[in-house]
């Protein structure tokens, strides 16, 4: 059930989630607040959940509920102070939108359009690219743009995580894959 909210379980499930990362303080998310609030007003009946992260940890609380109510935005709002969410969708700016389907795999991530940047803005967008994923993939289709690079202000997540590095043995890493591919032939 691609185009509509459902019920499993006792649970309201979405066809999609749209996580979309905001700042009081970003002057280009600013912008696109109505755009979002419109966005998230269109996509309801259809199915399409609204998610609002904030990864800006000296934003407060009252400049918040005052964008909130400003801009109409009805979703749910996380502040994200410590940047895990930001971290782990290893977002770039705090205008960067991702749209996940409802086994949460992403379908696309990066401008709500082009109409804002960090030096230009236009009357109108000409290419409004989470409309057009929304849409594309409520369709059934696939998704025209699935990723595109975001304006707003750059995050600051630190240096990434690094994994130790593991030891490679023969008999744990390579047997295998000599079994799988080699062995059947020479």
């Amino acid at each position: 059930l691609r185009a509509a909210s459902y019920v499993a379980g006792g649970v309201l499930c979405v066809a999609a989630l749209v996580i979309a990362f905001t700042s009081t303080t970003c002057p280009v998310t600013m912008k696109y607040a109505p755009s979002l609030a419109r966005l998230e007003q269109t996509f309801a009946a259809r199915g399409v959940a609204f998610l609002f992260v904030n990864p800006t940890a000296t934003d407060t609380v009252a400049d918040i509920r005052s964008a909130l109510r400003e801009h109409g935005l009805a979703g749910r709002y996380v502040h994200d102070r410590d940047n895990t969410l930001a971290t782990a969708l290893d977002a770039k700016t705090t205008a960067e939108v991702f749209v996940l389907d409802a086994a949460r795999t992403l379908v696309y991530r990066g401008a709500l359009d082009d109409q804002y940047g960090t030096n230009y803005n236009r009357e109108t967008p000409r290419r409004t690219y989470l409309k057009d994923a929304i849409g594309d993939f409520l369709a059934g289709r696939a998704v025209t743009t699935a990723a595109t690079s975001a304006p707003g202000c750059e995050l600051d997540l630190g240096p990434k995580p690094t994994a130790a590095p593991t030891k490679v043995t023969y008999y744990g890493d390579v047997a295998r894959i000599l079994q799988q591919n080699c062995v059947s032939c020479h």
